[in-house]
């Protein structure tokens, strides 16, 4: 049923996703320029498949094989944003640099962060869900 607590942590990566828009996740190394998600397509399409997901994934509520299967997409679309992130700040996915890194990221890098948490949650719940629905089948 949508409104079971998986679906409030899908609903939460949406609203997540949906700042993650409005607020720059990082500045560039050189220039100091805020970077946008719109600044750079393929965090901007990472970003948008993450969101239609979950919403797809709210409305499968009735398949829970299939929505272990969307949430996990999920992760792997958040994690490879925040490495598509990481690289257009700092144009190099191996350069690390303690006072780099407190130069050039923003708050917007916090929510990718926030989104796989609520991710692994929904994961966990879901599996809690089908675990439940299994079992009272087998009592009947």
């Amino acid at each position: 049923m949508i409104q079971r607590i998986q679906s409030i942590y899908l609903l939460a990566i949406v609203v997540v996703n949906a700042l993650l828009l409005t607020i720059p996740f990082g500045a560039h190394a050189q220039s100091g320029e805020d970077l946008l998600i719109q600044n750079n397509h393929f965090t901007l399409i990472t970003v948008a498949a993450t969101t239609l997901i979950a919403i797809y994934t709210i409305l499968q509520f009735k398949n829970r094989p299939k929505q272990l299967k969307l949430v996990k997409m999920i992760g792997a679309l958040i994690i490879t944003f925040s490495v598509a992130a990481h690289m257009a700040v700092h144009e190099s996915l191996f350069s690390f640099s303690i006072d780099a890194l407190k130069e050039t990221i923003r708050l917007g890098m916090i929510f990718p962060v926030i989104s796989l948490i609520l991710a692994f949650l929904a994961h966990k719940a879901i599996k809690k869900d089908d675990q439940l629905v299994k079992s009272v089948d087998r009592l009947r």
